[in-house]
């Protein structure tokens, strides 16, 4: 897995499934400055995300895309 900046306050490095594994099932914020984690685009909704005007993911919220051709 290729690391990638999860955090955007400290640029605290970690695999995407890490990252959505903290936001789903963890504390949703950053193991090293506790800052709560933003949604990445193509990553699930979790409870206290805030609202997105204008942003319509829902393809890759759901992950339709890996599953055609």
């Amino acid at each position: 897995m290729e690391p990638f900046v999860a955090c955007n306050e400290c640029a605290f490095p970690m695999c995407r499934p890490c990252y959505e594994y903290e936001r789903r099932e963890v504390n949703q914020a950053c193991p090293q400055c506790k800052t709560r984690y933003k949604r990445i685009k193509g990553s699930p909704r979790v409870d206290g995300d805030e609202e997105e005007d204008g942003i319509d993911d829902l393809e890759n919220e759901f992950d339709f895309g890996s599953r055609l051709g």
